[in-house]
């Protein structure tokens, strides 16, 4: 596949659609996400709206919904297909966006929260703390959405989470450098 490039900056940021067949990248100095066919390399649709530095972007396992975060902004939700903005969520600096794997909540991680949204209705579907409650590393939802994965970077840790039932059921300690 050739991607052309479509970014002011080098695209720094990337997520797969559930069936492989779309890319978001994102650049964050350029503050825009691009939707790419992967089979073609051909760009679909540009999504911009945000005045900050880009530093998550995620696409639905169903390949319906694009999101973004900065950290600073609103995380701006778009419809892959047609491009409208769906939702603009304000959680104090969340930087880390992820989708449930049956693509009906957002998932946003901030300094020491998770919160969950509804991609249907737009509403706040629960919020739990950050095991650490310290600066958020990486963090990724398991396939089945069962269990969340919580980086810290200042204790250089990762939490195992049972989404479900919201609880912390083992921390990974061993990284000797902070964990990104």
């Amino acid at each position: 596949m050739l991607v052309q490039s479509g970014h002011l900056g080098s695209p720094d940021l990337f997520a797969f659609s559930g069936d492989q067949r779309y890319l978001a990248t994102a650049s964050g100095s350029d503050r825009r996400v691009i939707l790419w066919q992967v089979e073609s390399g051909r760009k679909l649709r540009e999504f911009s709206g945000m005045t900050d530095y880009l530093r998550s972007v995620a696409m639905s396992p169903d390949g319906r919904f694009v999101a973004a975060a900065t950290g600073g902004d609103p995380v701006l939700v778009w419809n892959a297909v047609s491009g409208e903005r769906l939702h603009a969520f304000t959680v104090r600096n969340a930087s880390h966006v992820a989708f449930t794997a049956n693509s009906r909540y957002l998932v946003l991680r901030a300094w020491n929260t998770v919160s969950y949204f509804s991609l249907e209705t737009g509403a706040a579907a629960g919020t739990f703390e950050s095991p650490s409650g310290l600066r958020p590393g990486n963090d990724t939802l398991s396939r089945d959405g069962r269990w969340m994965v919580l980086g810290a970077r200042d204790d250089r840790s990762h939490s195992l989470i049972d989404t479900a039932r919201r609880t912390t059921l083992q921390t990974f300690r061993g990284h000797t450098k902070p964990v990104y």
